[in-house]
């Protein structure tokens, strides 16, 4: 583990149950996901704890908060944000997709105007034209969102 984050667990078992659990997880999470999958190592555990760890977490800049449109906050690792990701505003849903092919054009739209960019990443709100037209969004319940 980074000695940054050594610093920041400390002693604390219940903390660094939560920074393990959170740093196994793959692609975004909600507060409620990484509560269950710490109450796995850490039965007693408290939401207020995983809130409190989370956001010390994204103070540091080792997770990122993503809040969606319908309120819901979901996080994602810094270093994973080698992907960009689509969100449905309708039903929250988020597809994580590579930004390979996002990141050449947007790196040869920033070499026209005489910017070099460091990193590609982020997001892209979009709205499900099946939902406007038949009343159900075509993409909910298809979350990639790990359970």
């Amino acid at each position: 583990m980074l000695p940054e984050l050594e610093r920041f667990i400390g002693k604390r078992p219940v903390r660094r149950a939560v920074v393990e659990a959170a740093l196994a997880a793959t692609g975004v999470f909600s507060a409620e996901e990484l509560h269950a999958l710490t109450r796995r190592r850490q039965p007693t555990i408290g939401r207020a704890t995983i809130y409190r760890t989370l956001r010390l977490l994204c103070d540091q800049k080792i997770f990122r908060e993503i809040l969606l449109n319908n309120g819901a906050r979901v996080f994602q690792r810094a270093d994973e944000s080698k992907t960009v990701l689509w969100i449905c505003e309708d039903c929250s849903t988020i597809h994580p997709f590579p930004t390979d092919e996002i990141s050449v054009t947007l790196r040869k739209l920033g070499e026209k105007i005489g910017i070099r960019a460091a990193e590609v990443a982020g997001e892209i709100r979009f709205r499900c034209e099946r939902m406007r037209l038949h009343g159900a969004c075509r993409f909910a319940g298809e979350s990639e969102m790990p359970a």
